[in-house]
């Protein structure tokens, strides 16, 4: 059986994690998310893919994952969530070996579901800022200040859901499944 995707973003980092060339819906996605810059070849190409992650728990996450698709040279896939202010996106980014230690990446976007309203968040990637809300770059659950559990966007309340600022991380969920699945195959 054949899967249709419904969008499909993909581009190729080198062996020392540089973007060197976008392809697919790349353009179309970046204009919908609303940045841009990101259409722009010569700000793209040639950058370091960790330039657009900013924080260090989900730095090391994706240099896990990264790693471990150049020393076994075998394909692994994993999903995430990029949601837009209306819309769950449920997404799976899919990891192919180059033979010269490149990676071609393809994101995949599985399925959306609206929310029942409006959440905007903006990142914050200023260090140190008070009162931001952590936000967990994988699966997109928020962890609100004086709060130990994680919760879905959808579950605020539509004040709480007007907007905020976030940093992102990796909640311990996410961060517990995600080294067990690199570590089952390595």
């Amino acid at each position: 059986m054949t899967r249709t995707y419904k969008e499909k973003v993909s581009f190729i980092i080198s062996k020392r994690n540089i973007i060197i060339a976008t392809f697919d819906a790349w353009d179309n996605a970046a204009y919908v998310g609303k940045a841009p810059e990101l259409v722009v070849e010569d700000y793209i190409l040639g950058t370091d893919i960790f330039f657009f992650i900013h924080d260090d728990s989900t730095r090391m996450y994706y240099s896990a994952i990264f790693q471990k698709c150049r020393l076994l040279q075998a394909s692994h896939s994993h999903e995430y969530r990029c949601d837009s202010p209306t819309h769950k996106r449920f997404m799976k980014m899919v990891l192919n070996p180059c033979k010269n230690g490149d990676i071609e990446i393809n994101n995949y976007l599985l399925r959306e579901e609206a929310f029942d309203h409006t959440v905007t968040i903006y990142d914050w990637t200023q260090r140190g800022a008070p009162n931001l809300v952590k936000r967990c770059s994988i699966c997109n659950k928020l962890n609100l200040k004086n709060q130990t559990d994680w919760i879905e966007p959808g579950e605020l309340s539509k004040e709480k859901a007007q907007s905020f600022l976030v940093i992102h991380t990796v909640c311990p969920d996410c961060k517990d499944r995600g080294w067990k699945k690199v570590l089952a195959s390595a």
